[in-house]
């Protein structure tokens, strides 16, 4: 008789390891956003198939579609305006293949979103058993699931993709399968710029440990991101495209976290004006004090500071205020306090606890979707 089990698994049946469990949640949760954006298109008098590709979608879709402009965009007054080329490769080249073999578009980014955010979400909770226990490993996995703008995981985002990418990254360089660490850093650098995070990391274990080969791992991220710049150089005629669209056409820089913390600081003097902004400032006072709570977690100190150097990128973006929660969703370390503490309440109590957030992230994304004038 063939056995259903798995090589040193203690016996567990393959069906019931905590990756799968973290597959078959990350996939509720999906369908769950998924149909609330149906019932929000339907309240809303809007397309379904639009919500799917609202702000950055857009983009997204535009570029899988036509690829990158050759000139750097201007305004009628003669400014330089936003455009695809802020945007980089991966994801939308993904989308334009599976295009090609008449997949449609909206299909085919729900295709990579389901495929890349459950294989995250089977990552993460592996990745998070190894240091605890397989339970903390599946809250964790649950509640990156269930985070209030997952949303974007079941939209034309690049999330999905950029956290296995990530998270792979730093489980292959944990157990030193450097070459498997190598392609998860380039890809990462290939599908947002926060990949040069992922670089940080790998160069902070090289020097702690002394060694070359997470050095070269770092060197693939710097290779796959110089390389895209090289592209855009010779597509556009400038060797800075990338970072001139970014600061003069989205008005988007770094700026050391000066405007993300004057503006939290003035929604939470005002709660009222903007209560979507409100939130965010009380969501990034959470992130902080889950960032200091990680510390005393049983992770690798490279998770931790990876979860810090993301926070940082994040806050540190002047004008992407409102997008600074969607950016710290592949930051996943900064959950597993939040699971430790969860993990100790009756089990029925905290799977509903989960399905709260769950519900609260779909109806966020409702109001994303259909009627915020900000992107997420």
């Amino acid at each position: 008789m063939v056995s259903l089990q798995r090589p040193g698994t203690g016996g567990t049946p393959w069906w019931k390891s905590v990756a799968v469990a973290a597959v078959g949640i990350f996939l509720l949760t999906r369908l769950l956003s998924l149909a609330a954006l149906d019932l929000g298109a339907r309240h809303a008098h809007k397309s379904f198939n639009e919500a799917l590709h609202v702000f950055d979608g857009a983009y997204y879709r535009q570029i899988a579609t036509h690829w990158y402009p050759h000139v750097l965009a201007s305004s009628p007054h003669g400014a330089l305006a936003p455009s695809t080329l802020a945007f980089f490769p991966l994801y939308p080249s993904l989308l334009g293949i599976l295009r090609l073999t008449g997949l449609p578009l909206t299909a085919g980014a729900l295709l990579i979103d389901f495929l890349a955010g459950g294989a995250a979400a089977a990552v993460i909770a592996l990745t998070v058993e190894r240091w605890s226990s397989s339970r903390i490993g599946l809250v964790t996995a649950a509640l990156w699931s269930a985070y209030p703008l997952a949303v974007v995981l079941s939209l034309t985002y690049s999330e999905a993709l950029f956290t296995f990418l990530a998270a792979g990254a730093l489980l292959a360089l944990s157990r030193e399968r450097y070459l498997a660490a190598a392609a998860c850093v380039a890809l990462a650098c290939l599908t947002r710029p926060t990949g040069l995070v992922l670089v940080l990391v790998c160069l902070a274990v090289a020097l702690k440990h002394r060694q070359l080969r997470p050095a070269g791992v770092a060197g693939a991220g710097i290779a796959a991101f110089v390389g895209w710049m090289a592209y855009l150089d010779v597509l556009t005629g400038s060797a800075t495209a990338w970072l001139t669209t970014e600061r003069r056409g989205w008005n988007v820089y770094y700026d050391g976290g000066v405007n993300s913390a004057s503006r939290a600081a003035h929604y939470l003097l005002h709660p009222g004006q903007r209560p979507a902004a409100t939130a965010v400032a009380v969501m990034l006072i959470a992130l902080v004090v889950l960032l200091v709570a990680a510390w005393w977690q049983p992770m690798p100190r490279r998770y931790w500071a990876y979860a810090v150097l993301a926070f940082l990128d994040a806050v540190g973006a002047h004008n992407a205020y409102s997008s600074i929660p969607r950016f710290m969703l592949p930051a996943f370390p900064v959950l597993m306090p939040l699971a430790g503490l969860l993990q100790r309440v009756p089990r029925v109590a905290m799977w509903a606890l989960v399905a709260v957030a769950a519900v609260a992230m779909a109806a966020a994304g409702v109001y994303i979707a259909f009627y915020s004038t900000y992107p997420p």
